[in-house]
């Protein structure tokens, strides 16, 4: 229920408490579509539309403004959606590279950050402006980093929307460990479970990281 159109079908729901009924269930699914809708923002950041973005910064919109379910900024909604240019005009119209999923008083704190989320995708262009932009490889969540992700963990972690399983970023690594060349893997049970998956070529890929 993206789009925030999503209303229910209130068959039979008509007269006393049944009218209320579809009074409520017709208020409730107004509410969460209002909760859906994404700012201004986000939408051109995930359409990669570079002249509104610029129109609404300079308009005053909040380029860290975190919208939607999983509570992103406009620079991670660009990522997800792959959208390099955006990416960049949101970095040079001041975008934390940095900036976690959410902020760290949520009790759903996540920590991915954009680099994270670029390299688990694979894209090298946005891992090179976000490097480029401050951002931090060495940071990490847990087991996750930004190596974590290139070589292609992300897989079973985010088994609906990560990379496909057994698949690895060699080129993506090769950027962050020339950004961070003490960067290491972290091992856990995503790790182990996406080795067993992994592509001849991604297997040798985690054996020379892991030998690092």
């Amino acid at each position: 229920m993206t789009s925030g159109r999503w209303r229910p079908r209130l068959v039979g729901l008509t007269g006393g408490r049944r009218g209320l009924g579809a009074v409520l269930l017709a208020a409730l699914a107004v509410a969460c579509g209002r909760r859906q809708e994404l700012p201004p923002l986000v939408g051109a950041a995930r359409e990669g539309d570079v002249a509104a973005i610029g129109v609404l910064l300079k308009a005053g919109a909040a380029v860290d403004g975190r919208a939607g379910v999983n509570g992103w900024t406009p620079l991670q909604h660009a990522i997800h959606k792959n959208q390099p240019a955006a990416v960049k005009a949101l970095l040079a119209g001041g975008a934390d590279p940095n900036a976690g999923s959410n902020p760290p008083s949520s009790l759903q704190a996540s920590g991915v950050t954009p680099l994270m989320m670029a390299a688990g995708y694979g894209q090298l262009e946005i891992v090179q402006a976000l490097l480029a932009a401050g951002a931090d490889p060495r940071v990490s969540h847990g087991n996750v980093n930004a190596l974590w992700a290139a070589a292609g963990f992300g897989a079973i972690a985010d088994i609906t929307d990560g990379p496909p399983l057994g698949s690895c970023f060699p080129e993506v690594t090769d950027a962050l460990l020339a950004k961070a060349p003490d960067l290491r893997l972290r091992w856990g049970i995503e790790a182990t479970l996406t080795y067993w998956l992994a592509r001849k070529d991604c297997k040798r890929l985690i054996d020379r990281l892991r030998a690092l």
